[in-house]
């Protein structure tokens, strides 16, 4: 994990991976922390991942959380990973 965020941290969210309470999904060369909260994962930051793998990354997130009969949320994530679900089927909502 200490790996991941070395490489792949992007903002200060990346780190929140270390913080108790927090459930981490791993994929391939990737994780996403996260809670699960009224029928959503609701992760923490982007995924820690390459950033030209980010897109399949949040969709096996999804279908991850999915197969336990819940949705997806992102919190805190940067502008260029929302750059590139533009034209994909994630919504994108600026809070704050």
């Amino acid at each position: 994990l200490l790996e991941l965020v070395e490489r792949y941290g992007r903002n200060l969210h990346s780190f929140m991976v270390f913080e108790p309470g927090l459930s981490i999904w791993f994929g391939e060369d990737s994780a996403i922390a996260y809670t699960a909260k009224g029928g959503y994962w609701v992760a923490v930051g982007g995924p820690l991942c390459a950033a030209e793998k980010s897109v399949d990354v949040l969709q096996e997130f999804r279908s991850a959380a999915q197969k336990h009969g819940c949705g997806v949320v992102f919190f805190g994530v940067t502008q260029p990973l929302v750059d590139r679900i533009a034209d994909t089927d994630f919504d994108a909502m600026q809070i704050g």
